[in-house]
């Protein structure tokens, strides 16, 4: 049921389409290749215009690519029941038949670096189902994607090596080169400061382009149109409050008030600081002392209070003089005095000392006809001498 298949070649070598081995790779323990018990494949002689083709069960290891050359031979059964049977081929394979190492598809995780994660892909060599034969190239593609940039294609490209030596070699596929990525352009654009900013007016827009791979693109003063304030200008300036030292030099503290008069609008901000009063000290009203004039006997007074309104030498004066006459004409005192004054309230003598003295008012403010004495103080003030 195993072995080599004859037949009449010339005839069938002339058919339309050949199978290379049937079943086709990855093949199984139980495979059927349609002819013999289950168990064995079916490699086509290249009597019968085979070309070779891949014997594999994954779980034996092993994967080699079979040719059968034999000119007699439709084909060749080869069995695959279990890992020593196919080991026993290996082996001894008949003559003419040639058997090279070959790689299985496999995976490999692609998209490294991409923002939506890796991706898991296959790694498909040129042959059938993605079998390569040693030495042979493969690859292995995926679609990455990576926000907010977008979508872009990931290709690795592998060489069938091989692991192992002898009957028990096996392929193994490695990465030959680096990523091949193919990336869509201008997939992605930020925007940043106006081209006039700092100067005010109208400009463009800082554009950065990136591609779907996150690559930058291009980077310039080439975005949409853009116009910017020209830039304000300041103008602090100092107010002073009024400082609470005593005047001619006495120590106190000011409220300093600064405001920006300028474009930029800043307002104002104040703080308290130390001063010193420079200013002259005015002089101050501290006390004095008035009276109401009432008359005071003279020479030719006579009788009581009454002539001393209007006979000649009558006066008036505020209880400082001595009473005179016969008729005992005088005025009682009458003085208000207060503050800072020498003196006693009755007979007040003018202002303390260091202080200045403001005659007011005096008889002759009054008007009195026959005023014997109209010079006579009736009020004074007394000011601070600064």
């Amino acid at each position: 049921m195993w072995g080599k298949l004859f037949g009449l070649v010339v005839f069938l070598a002339a058919a339309p389409a050949v199978a290379q081995v049937t079943p086709p790779a990855p093949q199984s323990p139980t495979s059927s290749d349609g002819v013999d018990a289950p168990g064995f494949v079916r490699v086509t002689s290249s009597a019968r215009g085979g070309t070779g083709g891949f014997v594999d069960v994954p779980a034996y290891g092993a994967c080699r690519y079979v040719t059968v050359t034999d000119p007699q031979a439709g084909g060749e059964a080869i069995a695959l029941q279990s890992a020593a049977s196919w080991k026993s081929w290996r082996s001894h394979p008949w003559a003419g038949d040639t058997q090279a190492v070959c790689c299985r598809p496999s995976t490999d995780t692609l998209c490294q670096g991409a923002s939506g994660g890796l991706v898991t892909a296959s790694v498909q060599g040129t042959g059938v189902n993605g079998y390569g034969v040693l030495g042979g190239i493969g690859t292995a593609v995926a679609t990455c994607n990576d926000p907010p940039y977008g979508t872009y294609v990931d290709q690795r490209n592998y060489t069938c090596g091989q692991a192992g030596s002898g009957v028990d070699a096996d392929g193994r596929w490695s990465q030959s080169g680096g990523d091949i990525d193919r990336c869509k352009a201008n997939s992605y654009v930020t925007t940043g400061a106006c081209s006039t900013a700092g100067g005010g007016g109208w400009g463009s827009l800082w554009e950065t382009v990136y591609n779907s791979c996150g690559q930058v693109t291009g980077q310039g003063y080439f975005g949409p149109a853009c116009y910017t304030q020209p830039p304000c200008t300041t103008n602090w300036q100092p107010s002073y409050g009024a400082c609470s030292g005593a005047c001619g030099g006495g120590s106190g503290t000011q409220t300093v008030t600064w405001t920006d008069y300028g474009s930029c609008s800043g307002g104002s901000y104040s703080y308290p600081q130390g001063c010193v009063n420079n200013g002259a000290c005015m002089p101050q009203l501290v006390g004095g002392g008035s009276c109401v004039p009432f008359p005071v006997g003279g020479t030719d007074c006579a009788g009581a209070y009454g002539p001393c309104y209007g006979g000649p030498g009558c006066g008036y004066g505020c209880g400082d003089t001595p009473p005179q006459g016969p008729g005992g004409c005088f005025g009682p005192s009458s003085w208000s005095a207060w503050g800072e004054i020498t003196g006693t309230p009755t007979y007040p003598t003018g202002c303390a000392a260091g202080l200045n003295i403001v005659y007011t008012q005096t008889n002759a403010d009054w008007n009195l006809a026959n005023d014997a004495d109209p010079g006579a103080i009736t009020a004074f003030q007394c000011w601070t001498n600064p």
